[in-house]
C-alpha cells in the first residue's frame, strides 16, 4: 500500500518525483543517450527555468533557413496541407453565431456538418484555395516530407535543453509547420490560456520561419507564470483585460515574439500565453510539443519518413515513436 513508503512523509515535491520516475521510467532510463549538458546547455536551462522561456535569435543559418521556407513553400503549393481546413468565406455570421460564440471549440466533424469546412476534393490550386475559401491557418506535417526540418526539430542541442529542463527524454508528442492568415474570428489558441498537454513536463519548440511583428501576429507569453500560479491560476482562458491588470503592457514579464526569422524559441507553455492574430501578410512558425507518456501509451501523432529515421543517433531517436 502507498501508506507504507516512507516516501509518504517526503515533501510533496520529492513524492511526485518518485511518483514520475515509476510512472516515466522508460523516460528515465532514456536520458542515458543524452549528452553530458556542457556549461551552454546549463545556462540556457537556467534562464528557462526562471522565465519559462528561452529566446535563441538567428539560431538557423541562412542556408538551413532558406531550404526550410522553400520546402514549407512547396508543401503549401502542392496542398499537402490538412484538410478539412475551415474556409471564413463560408462563414455567416448569424447562421453560425453558436460556433463563433464557442471560438470553434467544437469537434470537426460539427464544422464539416455546418458547412464552414472545405475537403480535398475541393482544393485545386493553392491561389484557388485561398481566393474561394480564405483560410485562416494551414498546418502541414513537415516530418513526412522533410529530411531539414527534422535536422531542426531533433537538433542534439535543442534536445539536449528539452532533456535538462524536463530531467528526463520525454516524446517529441507533435512537429507540424503553421501558416497564419489575417482572421476574423478568433480561435481559442488566439486567447490568453495554459497548455494542458501535461500538469508537471511541457515543452514546446517554436521555429519562425518569417520575421515577427506587432503586425504578423506574435506569439506572446507571461514570464514565470509557468511556476506562478498566484494570479491566474483556475480558469484555462483568460480575458485581455484580466491579464491588463496582472500584467499591464509594458510590464518586463510581457514577452512578446518581435523576432526575425530563424529565430528558435524554447517554452513551458503550462505559462499563460497566446498567439496574436496577424493583420497583414501571414506568419509561418513550426511547433514541436514534448512531453513524457508512459511506455504501454506511447503512439506516434506524426509520420516521419524511413530515410530520416535511419540518420538519427541514438539520442535522437530517443525521443520519436516509430509509427507502428
Amino acid at each position: 500500500m502507498i501508506t507504507s513508503s516512507p516516501y509518504i512523509f517526503k515533501s510533496s515535491g520529492t513524492m511526485v518525483k518518485w511518483i514520475d520516475q515509476i510512472q516515466y521510467s522508460d523516460c528515465f532510463r532514456r536520458k542515458d543517450f543524452a549528452p553530458k549538458p556542457n556549461r551552454e546547455t546549463q545556462a540556457a536551462v537556467s534562464k528557462l527555468r526562471e522565465a519559462g522561456n528561452l529566446l535563441l535569435e538567428g539560431y538557423l543559418d541562412q542556408k538551413c533557413l532558406d531550404q526550410l521556407q522553400q520546402e514549407f513553400k512547396g508543401s503549401l503549393e502542392n496542398l499537402k496541407f490538412d484538410m478539412p481546413c475551415l474556409a471564413q468565406s463560408r462563414i455567416d455570421r448569424v447562421c453560425h453565431k453558436d460556433l463563433i460564440d464557442q471560438n470553434w471549440a467544437v469537434p470537426q466533424e460539427e464544422m464539416v456538418s455546418a458547412g464552414v469546412m472545405f475537403d480535398r476534393p475541393e482544393a485545386h490550386s493553392f491561389n484557388q484555395v485561398l481566393e474561394e475559401f480564405n483560410p485562416s491557418t494551414l498546418t502541414v506535417s513537415m516530418l513526412q516530407h522533410s529530411s531539414a526540418f527534422a535536422k531542426v526539430w531533433l537538433d542534439e542541442f535543442l534536445l539536449s535543453i528539452v532533456t535538462e529542463y524536463m530531467g528526463m527524454v520525454p516524446q517529441m508528442q507533435e512537429a507540424y509547420v503553421r501558416r497564419n492568415y489575417p482572421a476574423k474570428y478568433r480561435v481559442l489558441n488566439h486567447y490568453w490560456h495554459r497548455d494542458l498537454n501535461h500538469p508537471r513536463h511541457l515543452l514546446k519548440m517554436f521555429v519562425f520561419l518569417t520575421d515577427c511583428n506587432e503586425f504578423t501576429g506574435p506569439h506572446e507569453f507571461l514570464r514565470g507564470t509557468h511556476t506562478d500560479y498566484s494570479r491566474l491560476n483556475g480558469e484555462r482562458y483568460y480575458s485581455d483585460e484580466v491579464v491588463g491588470q496582472c500584467y499591464p503592457q509594458g510590464s518586463p514579464k510581457r514577452f512578446v515574439s518581435h523576432v526575425s526569422a530563424g529565430t528558435v524559441l524554447i517554452e513551458d507553455t503550462r505559462g499563460v500565453h497566446r498567439a496574436a492574430v496577424p493583420e497583414i501578410g501571414f506568419r509561418d512558425l513550426g511547433y514541436a510539443v514534448f512531453f513524457p507518456q508512459r511506455a504501454a501509451c506511447r503512439e506516434s501523432r506524426f509520420q516521419i519518413c524511413p530515410e530520416v529515421m535511419s540518420q538519427l543517433t541514438p539520442f535522437q531517436k530517443a525521443f520519436l515513436v516509430e509509427k507502428k
